[in-house]
């Protein structure tokens, strides 16, 4: 800082110092993540659309046929059985599907098809590892079931991870949920954890019981369809691949409008009592540092 006519100067150095520092940091966030804020004026307009749209339709049997995908490690029995009894209790059928094992054998085809290279770096090596391994690995299990739903191609698909609690008359509930969404919908949650921030999540009625999300809470449970899946792979592969939790990208991608996002006020789930799966799984892989070739995606010797 210098003195100017007696007046203090801030440097161009100073200047060019705090944007390196704090300023492009943000900005480069967003952009890596394909985030342009809306104003809150903009969303009002885009909200009062999606009042005056045409109602998505789905009957007993559809629902009935949708698919019902439970991310769950092979390795967390207890958790399992607390589920199954839930699910069953609630008559919804459902599979399960065996998590990635947030361990050093991170299934190396996935992650050189949906991870970037900062985060599989992060993943395995630095005091965070565990933490951010695990974060990959459950990124993988839910991207995993989004191409298997771009496969087999089900109007709407529910997936939920192991540590959610069905709420009573889930069934019916649901069903009554979907017939009241805009039919543009690609995504809706369906579980309580709701993070809550100054970008506002929730967003205004749009309908009976539905509300717009303008960013994403955590994903214990919610339902999709394959519009929404589309758009989700697209930005994945076209980009530098995955680059944050699971969460936080689907809450990106809702923020930018580039997928439609809603949610009730009526909860249908919640999460249960158990630790989450990303907890769970780094309790299980403590290791804080391992062995990083900077020439090849994975572990030396893997």
């Amino acid at each position: 800082m210098a003195r100017v006519g007696g007046v203090r100067v801030i440097s161009a150095s100073l200047l060019s110092a705090f944007a390196c520092l704090f300023v492009w940091p943000l900005i480069l966030k967003g952009l890596q993540h394909g985030v342009s804020r809306f104003s809150d004026a903009a969303w009002a307009t885009n909200e009062e659309d999606k009042r005056q749209q045409a109602r998505f339709s789905m009957s007993e049997e559809d629902l009935q046929r949708m698919p019902s995908w439970v991310v769950s490690l092979k390795s967390a029995t207890d958790r399992r059985s607390a589920l199954l009894a839930n699910f069953v209790h609630e008559n919804v059928t459902f599979e399960f599907i065996d998590a990635v094992e947030a361990a050093a054998d991170l299934p190396v085809e996935e992650v050189a098809q949906f991870v970037s290279r900062q985060l599989e770096r992060a993943a395995f090596a630095g005091k965070r590892a565990p933490v951010i391994r695990a974060e990959t690995a459950a990124a993988i299990s839910h991207l995993r079931l989004f191409v298997r739903a771009e496969q087999e191609q089900p109007d709407a698909v529910a997936q939920f991870e192991d540590d959610v609690a069905l709420l009573p008359n889930y069934k019916a509930r649901v069903l009554q949920l979907f017939n009241q969404l805009p039919n543009d919908w690609d995504f809706v949650y369906l579980s309580e954890c709701l993070h809550t921030d100054d970008w506002s999540p929730v967003g205004k009625p749009v309908g009976e019981d539905v509300l717009t999300l303008r960013r994403g809470p955590c994903t214990t449970g919610f339902a999709y369809r394959l519009t929404g899946v589309t758009k989700v792979l697209h930005h994945v592969r076209a980009g530098t691949g995955l680059q944050s939790p699971f969460d936080v990208l689907l809450g990106n991608l809702a923020f930018a409008k580039k997928i439609n996002m809603y949610t009730s006020p009526r909860r249908l789930a919640k999460p249960s009592r158990a630790a989450s799966t990303i907890q769970h799984s780094t309790s299980h892989n403590q290791t804080v540092e391992l062995p990083w070739d900077s020439s090849r995606r994975g572990l030396i010797g893997v």
